[in-house]
């Protein structure tokens, strides 16, 4: 059958790039029931629903996701790509290999129904802290201008030295950044 391609994944494995010792956030029981932290399906984490942005260990700086959800739902309005970010300590389960953080992001993708459905121009970030992982899932649309050895290479040089001083909001705004003017520019 023709048709267009899925969406594709660019992975990063950071853990040679992320601190080796990462704070450990303090999570009450029920914070850990109504948004899980540690997912083992995409089904776990709950979209936003009024914006672009799931934190829910909250590791991100209340005003980086206030500017995050600003610049996503700016984008959003263009109706020229939309873009979601998860931030998860890990999935559910500690065994958890490179396939697996790249299959969740891709199933979370296609649940949340990332980007306009015609045009297949969503991009998604992962970031999972624990982990030390990053996943970046572009539909069809989108990929022309963010191609996957650009989006590798793009999060090797913005995101990961600020992942590794520990500054994930930092991280994630300057990725943020990098492919909000990609997208501007067309590729």
């Amino acid at each position: 059958a023709h048709g267009t391609p899925p969406p594709r994944n660019v992975e990063g494995d950071m853990r040679a790039l992320w601190p080796t010792t990462t704070h450990r956030l303090a999570h009450g029981a029920r914070c850990r029931r109504l948004l899980s932290t540690r997912p083992t399906s995409p089904s776990d984490v709950t979209r936003p629903p009024s914006g672009f942005v799931s934190d829910a260990g909250r590791v991100l700086s209340a005003e980086s996701r206030a500017r995050l959800e600003g610049r996503y739902s700016a984008l959003d309005a263009t109706g020229k790509a939309q873009m979601a970010l998860v931030v998860l300590e890990r999935l559910g389960d500690e065994t958890a290999s490179v396939q697996d953080h790249s299959q969740f992001t891709a199933a979370l993708y296609d649940l949340w129904g990332v980007g306009q459905a015609a045009a297949q121009n969503g991009v998604l970030l992962a970031v999972f802290t624990e982990s030390r992982r990053i996943e970046a899932r572009t539909g069809v649309g989108a990929r022309r201008a963010l191609s996957d050895t650009w989006l590798a290479s793009m999060l090797q040089q913005e995101m990961a030295p600020r992942l590794r001083e520990g500054d994930v909001s930092g991280g994630v705004e300057a990725a943020t950044e990098c492919i909000l003017d990609r997208l501007a520019q067309g590729g």
